[in-house]
């Protein structure tokens, strides 16, 4: 009986064991013959860099048009409204399709790099039969940019501005966002400006849609910030005459955009706490 239970425990250990090896953050046998948690090679392709500086400036002038809270009677409608949407993956297909173009580079291994492709083929299978590394490259293109578009879902397309130029808004959760953020969305005009960022603390794509919430020619951006929150925000441009609520592009490190501050405070001058002390009352000893 005792044997079986040592058999029970450890066939539980060898599971925990093999679910940490699958999913450990452990180094790997690189092309170069050596072992490293990241790729000796990256991505070769000159992409277009993001200027965030410009972005953060708000070219749009994009503002929150309206908040709905959970509690308030509009709330479920525009919950239903969201699942009602295109199928976000008929959406993404049709979208990558049109701006997403795909480019191949390939590379002469070094002999050190033949060399580990050979002794390890069932590592390199491409490379052993070859004798060359091939990267794809994924390019969102936009009229003269090109920009990085891996890890990331398309959330629509539309004018938000009323311009006559359309918007692309773009999903994206790879390590190009910022530090505390899970994800980001990211807009981009239709002649290839970025001109919008927004980081966010979730990664579902449920909770973002772009349509025309209003009506009134124009796209929103709906989303939800944080889910235990229980409020969307309605981001657009205001039209002459109208005015939204301002907010912070791009977002802090909390990853989300912030109401308006206050202004500070006045200070308080801190007075010393005087403590009173307590009488310890001395012992009755009694001689003996």
């Amino acid at each position: 009986m005792a044997h079986l239970k040592s058999l029970k425990y450890l066939f539980l250990f060898s599971l925990v064991l093999l679910n940490y090896c699958a999913f450990a953050d452990l180094p790997t046998l690189q092309l170069d013959g050596s072992y490293g948690k990241s790729p000796i090679h990256s991505d070769p392709y000159n992409y277009s860099k993001l200027d965030y500086e410009a972005a953060r400036k708000n070219p749009l002038n994009i503002g929150i048009k309206k908040r709905i809270s959970k509690p308030d009677r509009g709330f479920d409608e525009l919950n239903n409204n969201l699942k009602n949407l295109e199928d976000w993956k008929t959406r993404e297909t049709r979208l990558r399709d049109l701006y997403v173009k795909e480019v191949k580079s390939e590379f002469e291994l070094t002999e050190k790099e033949k060399q580990t492709a050979q002794a390890y083929p069932h590592r390199f299978p491409n490379e052993a039969k070859t004798g060359k590394r091939v990267y794809v490259s994924k390019v969102l293109k936009l009229g003269e940019k090109e920009y990085r578009v891996n890890d990331c879902v398309f959330l629509g397309k539309g004018d938000m501005n009323g311009d006559n130029i359309a918007e692309i808004f773009v999903k994206h959760s790879d390590n190009a966002t910022h530090a505390g953020a899970r994800s980001q969305i990211r807009i981009f005009s239709d002649n290839g400006d970025f001109v919008g960022f927004i980081d966010l603390k979730t990664m579902f794509v449920g909770s973002q849609a772009v349509y025309d919430y209003d009506n009134d020619g124009r796209v929103e951006l709906v989303y939800m910030p944080e889910h235990k929150k229980g409020e969307f925000l309605i981001l657009g441009c205001p039209k002459s005459g109208e005015e939204f609520e301002s907010f912070t592009m791009g977002g802090t490190d909390s990853g989300i955009i912030m109401r308006p501050q206050p202004g500070p405070s006045p200070v308080r001058e801190l007075k010393p706490i005087k403590r009173k002390r307590k009488s310890v009352p001395l012992m009755n000893i009694k001689p003996e």
